[in-house]
């Protein structure tokens, strides 16, 4: 395969996103799942040993595409884009979000204003690229060593922050993007914010 999908979970329970993949316009694609790591980056790692392609793509098990064409555009992307690069696209607030978790993701409004015109952007290395979606050359992640299987969380920005360091471009496409759900209480994001 051209990629292999890489997806840390849990539980397993990958049936959604799996067929988000199988709708996909670009299907030359392996999909690799963890669901026993000791940490995200421990699962992330290990999906990147199996992995048979040459790009490796890494995405959360609960994101939602914008659209079909997430795949063919990270691939493109990724072909033009300088060697050492790390890619990704936004991540938006579920469009289905209470107030609250629109507020938590910083999208008081809801509406999600498109930036589709922006197309592919070089961006600083802090929060932008996440592991949610990011993407990259499966030799520049040997090259970093892939991600610390040591931190609990926060393991994605610590690698596109080893990456940015040693040279390579952060890019950002805004031609396509995934939806993510914030917490959806004040209980669980303190929770959620005091296990971080």
């Amino acid at each position: 395969p051209r990629v292999s999908i890489i997806v840390p979970s849990r539980d397993g329970r990958v049936e959604r996103l799996e067929a988000q993949l199988r709708r996909q316009t670009f299907t030359d694609w392996e999909l690799i799942v963890n669901t026993h790591p000791s940490t995200p980056g421990h699962a992330r790692n290990l999906g990147a040993a199996e992995a048979r392609g040459p790009w490796l793509v890494f995405f959360d098990d609960d994101v939602r595409f914008s659209d079909e064409r997430v795949l063919a555009g990270l691939v493109a992307a990724l072909e033009s884009a300088p060697a050492g690069s790390v890619l990704g696209v936004p991540c938006r607030v579920i469009p289905e979000a209470t107030r609250f978790q629109r507020w938590i993701a910083g999208d008081p409004s809801g509406d999600g204003e498109s930036e589709a015109g922006r197309g592919l952007q070089e961006v600083g290395w802090c929060d932008t690229v996440n592991g949610r979606c990011m993407a990259m050359h499966r030799d520049t992640f040997a090259a970093q060593g892939g991600f610390d299987p040591d931190l609990i969380a926060g393991e994605d920005p610590e690698l596109v922050y080893r990456i940015s360091r040693a040279g390579g471009k952060v890019l950002l496409l805004h031609t396509h993007w995934v939806y993510f759900s914030p917490p959806r209480t004040l209980r669980v994001l303190i929770k959620k914010t005091i296990w971080y």
